[in-house]
């Protein structure tokens, strides 16, 4: 995947999705404790929401840092 058609499809995630974590795991399992804890919060909130397992997505765990202007994982964004 080129890095111009990752950005689109992050880009694409953000406008479809009100809120989604882009985490490590699934919310059902999460593979860190900071994503443990914010799909916790998530899920507390009762506000549905969407996510990508970025252990799943490499390429999206390479690009989206530079998208947002942070490193780390778990990345939540609501409204874009």
């Amino acid at each position: 995947m080129s890095s111009s058609s990752t950005k689109d499809k992050i880009l694409q995630q953000l406008a479809e999705n009100s809120v989604i974590i882009y985490m490590k795991g699934v919310p059902t399992a999460p593979e860190c404790g900071f994503s443990a804890k914010a799909v916790g919060i998530l899920n507390a909130t009762g506000i549905p929401f969407a996510y990508v397992d970025v252990l799943k997505a490499p390429f999206i765990r390479e690009k989206l840092p530079s998208i947002s202007k942070w490193p780390t994982f778990p990345q939540i964004f609501v409204n874009g």
